[in-house]
Protein backbone atom coordinates (compact mmCIF):
# COMPACT_ATOMS: atom_id res chain seq x y z
CA UNK A 1 0.00 0.00 0.00
CA UNK A 2 1.45 3.36 -0.95
CA UNK A 3 1.48 6.59 1.02
CA UNK A 4 -1.52 8.11 -0.80
CA UNK A 5 -3.63 5.04 0.02
CA UNK A 6 -2.61 5.21 3.69
CA UNK A 7 -3.56 8.90 3.72
CA UNK A 8 -6.94 8.14 2.21
CA UNK A 9 -7.66 5.45 4.81
CA UNK A 10 -6.56 7.81 7.57
CA UNK A 11 -8.90 10.60 6.44
CA UNK A 12 -11.80 8.14 6.29
CA UNK A 13 -11.11 6.79 9.78
CA UNK A 14 -10.75 10.24 11.36
CA UNK A 15 -13.97 11.44 9.69
CA UNK A 16 -15.77 8.43 11.15
CA UNK A 17 -14.56 9.34 14.64
CA UNK A 18 -15.93 12.85 14.17
CA UNK A 19 -19.14 11.34 12.79
CA UNK A 20 -19.76 9.38 15.99
CA UNK A 21 -19.33 12.55 18.05
CA UNK A 22 -15.68 12.50 19.05
CA UNK A 23 -14.24 15.99 18.52
CA UNK A 24 -10.78 16.72 17.18
CA UNK A 25 -9.93 18.24 20.57
CA UNK A 26 -10.41 14.92 22.40
CA UNK A 27 -7.17 13.34 23.60
CA UNK A 28 -8.18 9.96 22.15
CA UNK A 29 -8.68 11.55 18.74
CA UNK A 30 -5.28 13.25 18.99
CA UNK A 31 -3.54 10.00 19.94
CA UNK A 32 -5.28 8.18 17.11
CA UNK A 33 -4.22 10.86 14.64
CA UNK A 34 -0.64 10.72 15.90
CA UNK A 35 -0.49 6.94 15.36
CA UNK A 36 -2.03 7.31 11.90
CA UNK A 37 0.37 10.11 10.94
CA UNK A 38 3.30 7.86 11.82
CA UNK A 39 1.78 5.05 9.74
CA UNK A 40 1.28 7.37 6.77
CA UNK A 41 4.97 8.28 6.93
CA UNK A 42 6.54 4.86 7.39
CA UNK A 43 3.86 2.30 6.45
CA UNK A 44 4.97 0.00 9.26
CA UNK A 45 2.35 -2.25 10.85
CA UNK A 46 1.44 -1.45 14.44
CA UNK A 47 -1.25 -2.06 17.02
CA UNK A 48 -2.42 0.49 19.56
CA UNK A 49 -4.99 0.71 22.31
CA UNK A 50 -6.16 4.28 22.74
CA UNK A 51 -8.27 5.42 25.65
CA UNK A 52 -11.34 7.55 25.05
CA UNK A 53 -11.96 8.11 28.76
CA UNK A 54 -14.72 10.69 28.36
CA UNK A 55 -16.74 8.14 26.42
CA UNK A 56 -15.92 5.03 28.45
CA UNK A 57 -14.29 3.44 25.44
CA UNK A 58 -10.96 2.04 24.30
CA UNK A 59 -10.04 2.20 20.64
CA UNK A 60 -8.24 -0.82 19.22
CA UNK A 61 -6.26 0.37 16.20
CA UNK A 62 -4.54 -2.10 13.87
CA UNK A 63 -2.39 -0.74 11.07
CA UNK A 64 -1.09 -3.01 8.33
CA UNK A 65 1.51 -2.75 5.57
CA UNK A 66 -0.73 -4.17 2.86
CA UNK A 67 -4.38 -3.60 3.78
CA UNK A 68 -6.83 -1.12 5.27
CA UNK A 69 -6.55 -0.30 8.97
CA UNK A 70 -9.11 -1.51 11.46
CA UNK A 71 -10.38 0.52 14.39
CA UNK A 72 -12.87 -0.76 16.94
CA UNK A 73 -14.21 1.25 19.87
CA UNK A 74 -14.98 -1.08 22.75
CA UNK A 75 -16.70 -0.25 26.01
CA UNK A 76 -14.54 -0.28 29.12
CA UNK A 77 -15.42 -2.65 31.95
CA UNK A 78 -16.50 0.36 34.02
CA UNK A 79 -18.99 1.44 31.38
CA UNK A 80 -20.32 -2.12 31.04
CA UNK A 81 -20.89 -2.27 34.81
CA UNK A 82 -22.57 1.12 34.83
CA UNK A 83 -24.90 0.13 32.00
CA UNK A 84 -25.76 -3.15 33.73
CA UNK A 85 -26.86 -1.21 36.82
CA UNK A 86 -29.16 1.13 34.90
Amino acid sequence: MDKSQRLSHTVTLLKKLIGVGIPQTDSGYSLTKKALDKWISNGEPQESQIEFARYGRVGHLSLFADKSPTFVLKATEELKEQLAQD
